[in-house]
């Protein structure tokens, strides 16, 4: 009776929960989310169609405009004045829009290859900020920036450079991470590749550390600042020198750049192991010595008693003294008296 009465009570309690009620969300989003174009000298325009989508329970007034974009870093943050080559080259199909309640609306962007853009990179952020929600003006305003990377061809050139380049290890071991900074020295971005490689005497790789895994851009002029860490992939038993190879390139072009340094490197077990091996050399060679000397002594004193070659070697020689000559008394006979 009382479990027919608990699922009794679970099932009137149960249906009167909302099921599948979520929290609605106030957002809005824009895809894409990157631009990437590239005039070949044949083309005029190139078309880039956004999405806007709108999850408010009210109309949303959004505006579209193109901006700067971080110089320094390549973010899409608007912190620059608009590159003044992007200026007449790009055109919205409408500036102001109205997205109804829970819904979507498009914004082409159209890209002109104008004489007057110059050959190279030219970037910015094109920033769609919202307004208005129904027919209230909001007081945080909430903006999504797209970066826009446009090339013309003709005159690009994609190149890098290293300019700092550090290992973090301790004296005579592997390197346990680098430092880099590799700069961007062409006119248009770049995404760097580069990589450090550690191999043995035998050219066999020891050890690897990859930089920019994540793929990330640097515009004309900007560096990328990293601190990778070092992946080993074999273990080095005896001591040698060994050769670390940074290798690096722009994404795209085949050329790969150099840099070689070699190390002397010494197992850890051996800053354990040389200081007992020798403590043993020196007791081997000590008692090498002694018995060097006791050999020689025996020679020397002709006996093979310890305890005789111990009183030489204390200055007590054990040889007999030189007996002393022994006098011969003649005696004289006196003939003089015989008959």
């Amino acid at each position: 009776m009382n479990k027919k009465f608990l699922l009794l009570a679970i099932l009137l309690a149960t249906s009167f929960y909302p099921v599948g009620v979520s929290a609605e969300g106030n957002s809005i989003t824009v895809s894409p989310a990157l631009v990437d174009i590239e005039f070949s000298p044949d083309d005029t325009e190139k078309v880039t169609t956004f999405t806007l989508d709108n999850s408010y329970n009210a109309p949303v007034d959004i505006t579209v405009e193109l901006q700067g974009i971080d110089q320094q870093s390549g973010r899409i943050i608007p912190t620059t004045d608009v590159d003044i080559g992007l200026l007449g080259a790009v055109r919205f199909s409408e500036t102001l829009v109205t997205i109804p309640e829970r819904s979507s609306r498009t914004v082409v962007a159209s890209f002109q290859n104008l004489d007057s853009l110059s050959p190279g990179g030219h970037y910015g952020t094109i920033v769609f900020t919202q307004k208005r929600v129904a027919d209230k003006d909001v007081s945080i305003t909430q903006s999504v920036s797209v970066g826009l990377f446009l090339v013309k061809q003709g005159g690009q050139i994609r190149d890098v450079s290293v300019t700092t380049y550090r290992l973090k290890n301790i004296p005579f071991q592997l390197p346990s991470a680098t430092l880099t900074e590799i700069k961007n020295v062409g006119n248009v971005h770049v995404v760097p590749r580069a990589s450090v490689l550690v191999y043995d005497h035998s050219q066999n790789l020891v050890a690897k550390s990859i930089i920019n895994e994540d793929s990330r851009r640097i515009l004309p002029g900007s560096s990328l600042q990293s601190e990778t860490k070092f992946v080993q992939s074999r273990r080095v038993w005896l001591p040698q020198k060994l050769t670390i190879v940074l290798e690096y390139r722009a994404d795209g072009i085949e050329q790969i750049k150099q840099l070689t340094i070699t190390k002397l490197y010494i197992p850890p077990y051996l800053f354990v192991v040389a200081p007992l091996v020798l403590i043993g050399s020196g007791l081997l060679a000590k008692k090498y010595l002694r018995r060097s000397k006791l050999k020689k002594l025996r020679q020397e004193t002709g006996s093979e008693s310890d305890e005789t070659i111990i009183k030489v070697r204390r200055g007590k020689s054990t040889k007999s003294p030189k007996s002393s000559p022994k006098k011969i008394v003649v005696k004289t006979i006196d003939t003089s008296l015989e008959p």
